[in-house]
């Protein structure tokens, strides 16, 4: 048991000596949230210049009015003349004439991103649509009721702020696992495990405690500033779980990464594209399926990041997911890369000290 809380204490210790490494795995998340923030910040508002309201007031009215269900303006009025500021013109009023509901409306857009403008067009269809039904179709068109899945309505960055602790566990977890094997080669200290009477078992259970505890700090750091950045709560018990098991399971990729791979540097790079892969094929950044088809679902379902990622979605932000199941999965993950790991460490470190001895 002493040797286990040496291999314990060693390893927390070797933050020390890794220190730049921990820094960017901390640092790298809370710097994309910041700019998530920064840029979705306003919610769903967009800026818009009105031209020609006198033309057709109650309609530049309704249009700066319109909303979504929860009350937020799709629109917000800006001084026209500005550079780069989207444009909205009333060249004819919206009326009924000889049977046909009749208007002409003129959009300006200074981007051409292709979401903003698609963005623009769809909110100014939406405005019009509501007021044609509004003043020319009342109790005539159908009317649709919207009912919530989730349990609160999630902005932008809270959303992110879930998806992006997912990408800062990934890369602490292969980061700090990969390098509590890759540090020993480098050092020369390997010979300690070479010539350790110890079991190989416990060296492992050590080194994967230890890299549970530091992924534990950072993320503590990343909800520490996330909540203090754009607040949010969320269900203790159940993201305590949740990042348990998922660091868990990242850690013993990124053990198995320093047992095959000797050099920090090379380690950390591998680390680095695995844990943006992982992310991205995890629906972090989106849904696979709408970029992917068919292909990017059966990626999600075969990564069990996907399954982490919806449940920090679920204990944060109260996303609809069966939690259970993805907890079997990450379950199942951890057993099977418990195994290679155990397997690896042997062929690699437990056998070549016997061999030699």
């Amino acid at each position: 048991m002493k040797r286990l809380f040496y291999i314990i204490k060693k390893e927390i210790f070797d933050i020390k000596s890794n220190l730049a490494f921990f820094i960017i795995v901390v640092v790298m998340p809370l710097v994309y949230l910041n700019f998530w923030v920064l840029t979705v910040s306003k919610d769903v508002s967009f800026p818009v210049s009105l031209q020609n309201t006198d033309v057709d007031t109650m309609f530049a009215e309704h249009l700066l009015n319109y909303a979504t269900p929860d009350g937020v303006k799709y629109f917000y009025l800006v001084e026209g003349g500005k550079e780069n500021i989207e444009m909205i013109s009333i060249k004819e009023p919206i009326a009924f004439n000889n049977g046909e509901i009749v208007g002409r409306l003129e959009l300006n857009l200074g981007s051409i991103d292709l979401n903003m403008t698609k963005n623009y067009q769809n909110r100014l269809t939406g405005a019009t649509n509501s007021y044609i039904e509004k003043n020319f179709l009342a109790n005539k068109a159908i009317k649709i009721n919207e009912y919530k899945t989730n349990k609160r309505d999630v902005s932008w960055a809270n959303y992110f702020t879930a998806s992006l602790l997912g990408m800062g566990m990934l890369m602490a977890g292969l980061l700090f696992a990969a390098l509590s094997m890759t540090s020993e080669w480098k050092s020369g200290t390997i010979i300690f495990l070479f010539t350790s009477a110890q079991n190989p078992s416990w060296i492992l259970i050590g080194k994967e405690i230890a890299f549970l505890l530091k992924g534990f700090i950072a993320t503590a750091i990343f909800l520490l500033v996330a909540k203090i950045i754009s607040p949010f709560s969320f269900d203790y018990l159940g993201l305590f779980a949740s990042v348990f098991l998922g660091y868990w399971f990242i850690g013993l990729i990124g053990l198995i990464i320093g047992i095959l791979i000797k050099e920090p540097i090379v380690s950390f790079l591998i680390a680095l594209l695995a844990s943006v892969s992982f992310w991205i094929l995890g629906n972090g950044f989106g849904g696979m399926e709408f970029l992917l088809g068919s292909f990017g679902q059966i990626m999600v379902l075969l990564n069990p990041i996907a399954y982490l990622i919806a449940l920090l979605q679920y204990f944060i932000n109260g996303a609809a997911t069966n939690w259970l199941l993805d907890m079997l999965v990450l379950i199942g993950g951890i057993v099977l890369l418990q195994i290679v790991s155990y397997l690896l460490y042997r062929q690699k470190v437990y056998l070549p000290r016997l061999q030699k001895s």
